[in-house]
């Protein structure tokens, strides 16, 4: 006698937030990392030698922290929970880490409808498969600032998340998202990409 093998198919989520992967008091330290960054830049739109700069599109400073021995805590804590999050929610075969962006949206910063997923880059194994953002500072700092997920497909209702203070939150780079227009105060994040093959 046989008996068949029932396969299980998790359900779909578009997104999840990881709460509390850095306290207060981390946001700020990293915070005083990214201010001390001579360097900022305007975030550009598109990829390669073709991305330019669209304030229509996207206005916010960004600039880069690069892994040092001062923030290397930043980076392994990053890598430790971003594995666990992709074990328990995503599954995805991934392969290491694009940059790690600082972002300020001030008074009108926003973002509008993208996805994060690079058309073709310039190594195949290393497509945009996961996307993170570290929230830096308290939602209640800042007004507007929401970030919008298309997860469910349906542009008339997408998801809205301010996560809190020191949350974590993940979605597949392919799912179109925008940030919302700053009205008040400053909203601060640190943003990374988990790379992997595209088909794997």
């Amino acid at each position: 006698m046989s008996f068949p093998f029932i396969q299980f198919i998790p359900g779909y989520e578009g997104f999840c937030i990881w709460k509390s992967g850095f306290t207060p008091e981390e946001c700020q330290k990293i915070i005083d990392m990214g201010e001390k960054i001579e360097f900022f830049e305007k975030g550009r739109i598109g990829s390669g030698g073709k991305s330019v700069v669209n304030p229509d599109v996207r206005e916010t400073d960004i600039t880069w922290l690069h892994p040092t021995h001062d923030n290397d805590w930043i980076h392994k804590r990053i890598a430790g929970i971003s594995a666990r999050v992709n074990f328990d929610k995503f599954q995805l075969s991934l392969r290491q880490f694009d940059g790690f962006q600082y972002s300020k949206y001030k008074v009108g910063g926003h973002y509008k409808w993208h996805i994060d997923c690079i058309a073709e880059p310039e190594d195949p194994s290393l497509h945009r498969k996961l996307s993170m953002s570290v929230m830096l500072t308290a939602p209640e700092s800042y007004e507007g600032g929401e970030l919008l997920l298309l997860d469910n497909g349906n542009p008339e209702n997408p998801s809205i998340a301010k996560p809190a203070q020191g949350d974590i939150i993940y979605f597949y780079s392919y799912v179109p998202h925008k940030v919302a227009p700053v009205t008040k105060g400053e909203r601060i994040t640190l943003v990374t990409w988990a790379l992997g093959e595209k088909f794997a």
